[in-house]
């Protein structure tokens, strides 16, 4: 899975539009932000908001913690080299986590 099919996914979300802030791509609906990516040097940094979600990034934490990282309040960061594999899937779902986290309920419904 690629960097472009995660930005599409977010996009796919309802009022999902994209941003910049500071050097990141920022994903937000309405004003909140629920998902950053961008580069810095070789390494891809992508961050999320987690609720749901936040064991199993605590737990990649701890095997991982040159790749992962996971703040006081969920908030959790990936950095991998921009020419790794990454888990799609599991990026898809923690999208989905920091949007429902972050997002109004209004907002995310369709339409």
């Amino acid at each position: 899975m690629s960097l472009e099919t995660l930005r599409g996914f977010a996009l796919d979300l309802p009022h999902a539009e994209e941003g910049t802030s500071c050097s990141n791509v920022v994903f937000k609906a309405g004003a909140k932000n629920f998902f950053f990516m961008g580069a810095k040097d070789d390494v891809m940094v992508l961050r999320f908001k987690l609720v749901d979600k936040v064991a199993e990034a605590e737990q990649l934490a701890q095997t991982s913690p040159e790749i992962y990282s996971v703040g006081n309040s969920g908030w959790t960061t990936v950095r991998l080299p921009l020419v790794a594999r990454f888990p799609g899937k599991r990026f898809q779902a923690w999208i989905k986590d920091s949007y429902r986290a972050l997002v109004p309920k209004k907002l995310q419904q369709n339409g």
